[in-house]
């Protein structure tokens, strides 16, 4: 994973141990309706192609999310 700088326009929080921990957001531009994960203020993404991953459901990206924060415990 890679992190992105992110803003959130429209987010969705994540919570985990009873705070939150990231949110999800959609429709940014360029991506359509899919989903993006935020963890610590930056998109999750690939790597190498520096592109913010993406999901077709925002369950898909909270999960995202919880494996993020629970790969940084």
């Amino acid at each position: 994973m890679h992190w992105l700088r992110a803003v959130a326009v429209c987010p969705y929080p994540v919570t985990g141990e009873g705070h939150q921990i990231g949110w999800v957001e959609r429709g940014l531009p360029g991506i359509g309706h899919r989903w993006v994960a935020v963890y610590e203020g930056h998109f999750i993404g690939h790597v190498h192609t520096q592109e913010a991953m993406l999901h077709d459901a925002p369950e898909q990206a909270a999960f995202t999310v919880h494996t993020a924060y629970l790969q940084n415990l």
